[in-house]
């Protein structure tokens, strides 16, 4: 599996929400919510303009992408991360956490929340080495995340 990264641009926008909505499509259902479902073209565009965006290609295909804010030099949040579900669970997901960790070597925390009740993905984090540091809410109780670190020495 040939896995590739390319900052996304304008042109992307479509694909990436469809991305998003095929990958959050049982949180939402799930927990009635979830930030990165159903985003506006205008959100994504914005998103893709104002943050760090890149596509996840795997073998030529746009299969998913990450979308990183810098909070201050050295600490960054992790907004989104998806990958279609065809290519879970085949390191994509893996490589897309190195690739952003060698691109941005001067980061020490990485930030991120996701949903405690999706176990597939605090397993994942988990197993990156991000560590749950404390439960919160998306304003909605049905919504409980973890707000999971990662620091890199």
């Amino acid at each position: 599996m040939n896995i590739t990264f390319e900052r996304a641009t304008k042109a992307d926008v479509g694909k990436l929400i469809e991305i998003q909505n095929i990958c959050f499509y049982d949180d939402y259902t799930k927990f009635g919510k979830c930030p990165a479902y159903n985003e506006t073209p205008e959100h994504m565009a914005n998103q893709i303009e104002t943050r760090i965006c890149y596509k996840i290609i795997i073998d030529g295909v746009t299969a998913g992408d990450i979308i990183v804010r810098p909070d201050s030099e050295n600490q960054y949040y992790i907004r989104v991360l998806s990958i279609l579900p065809q290519y879970q669970g085949k390191g994509a997901g893996t490589a897309a956490l190195r690739f952003l960790f060698e691109q941005y070597p001067n980061v020490s925390v990485w930030e991120l929340v996701t949903p405690i009740k999706n176990k597939k993905n605090c397993s994942f984090y988990e197993k990156a080495g991000f560590i749950a540091a404390k439960e919160t809410n998306d304003g909605d109780v049905k919504l409980n995340l973890y707000r999971c670190s990662r620091e890199i020495p």
